[in-house]
């Protein structure tokens, strides 16, 4: 079914099995994995749907070196060996280097692998047994060959059945992005207006109008992934983001503790969002604009609404502006993360320009 979320993803992962006659994946051989967008027939049945989301590959580089070999029974040498296969959505960088390109799904789907038929690709998948209350109602299928004519499909499958489904695993996580518009105090006070930020003329105060001293020239965001660099500056490039804003993103990280008494530091899921603006220019009273956030695939219902001088929320409405909260940044020709203040070609958001 859908995810609960946008899914984003930037590898899939399985674990395989080759019987030693020759290697998974031989050199200059490829395996396809879609994501197919699933459809609904007249009755509402599920079914696989000739539109294709994502075409991840896989070659002999996706595979890792044997995780173990062993005798078996079940195998036409007697010998199994295990690896690990990798799928992923590979592109060219601006730098000309192949990266693995994220992908977001946010409807239901099918995975579908091809290229088992091929001569050179020799390998099976780890099938695992479900727990009965998470038994899917159609299970894995396989689609067999015949020897004699590949191309003689119909009537040649297998259904592993509700109780067994291939075992694979992915890289990645659900998305979520929210500038919180109203909330509760700690003394139980239910406050609104709190994605308004109040910046004085002069730009040297900003006060946050829901609730001036509890969140302090703050509004808070909820997301799953903290979208902020090294230096907790949000990283954003909108050609219409108004150039008089800076912003400043305080994620929340907090302190766990490992079984054998280590730490680690995590990001709780909330960033506190702050602006830093230019004062009003000569003869200008007041300016607005209303940010939208986005991150990988999550859009935000609620904008971040900035409000200088005597502007007001109607001026706000009328200069809506999205913020990509995933773009990774603005670099130079030599693939060195920059600021705004570097001088010279830059690549930002796979487009090269001159920043003066």
């Amino acid at each position: 079914p859908a995810p609960l979320a946008p899914l984003y993803i930037e590898r899939f992962n399985f674990i395989i099995y080759n019987n030693m006659e020759s290697e998974p994946i031989a050199a200059g051989k490829e395996v396809t994995m879609q994501i197919r967008a699933a459809e609904y027939d007249e009755e509402g049945n599920r079914q696989i749907g000739g539109n294709i989301l994502y075409e991840l590959k896989a070659t002999k580089a996706d595979v890792s070196d044997a995780l173990g070999s062993f005798d078996t029974e079940y195998s036409s040498t007697g010998k199994e060996s295990i690896y690990n296969l990798t799928f992923s959505n590979k592109t060219v960088d601006p730098f000309g280097t192949i990266v693995d390109d994220p992908i977001v799904i946010d409807q239901p789907f099918y995975i579908i692998i091809l290229g088992h038929e091929q001569e050179g690709v020799n390998f099976g998948y780890r099938c695992v047994a479900q727990p009965a209350e998470d038994q899917l109602v159609g299970g894995t299928y396989a689609l067999a060959y015949q020897d004699s004519d590949p191309e003689q499909t119909e009537g040649y499958y297998m259904w592993y059945g509700s109780e067994m489904v291939v075992d694979m695993s992915f890289y990645g996580g659900y998305d979520y992005v929210e500038c919180l518009a109203e909330g509760e105090l700690n003394d139980g006070t239910a406050v609104s207006g709190i994605n308004v930020l109040r910046v004085s003329a002069d730009g040297n105060t900003v006060t946050n109008e829901g609730a001036e001293e509890a969140l302090q020239g703050n509004v808070l965001f909820n997301t799953a992934f903290a979208w902020e660099d090294a230096d907790q500056n949000i990283n954003y490039d909108v050609e219409d983001m108004p150039e008089w804003i800076e912003l400043v993103a305080d994620p929340q990280i907090e302190t766990g503790e490992y079984s054998d008494g280590s730490t680690y530091d995590y990001y709780n899921g909330n960033t506190y969002v702050t602006v830093e603006c230019e004062a009003l220019p000569a003869g200008e009273t007041g300016r607005a604009v209303s940010l939208y956030f986005e991150g990988h695939g999550a859009k935000a219902k609620n904008p971040l609404i900035i409000l200088q001088g005597d502007a007001t929320i109607e001026d706000a409405i009328e200069n809506p502006v999205v913020v990509n909260t995933t773009v990774r940044g603005t670099y130079n020709i030599a693939g060195q993360k920059v600021n705004k203040n570097f001088k010279g070609i830059v690549i930002e958001n796979g487009k090269k320009s001159i920043q003066k």
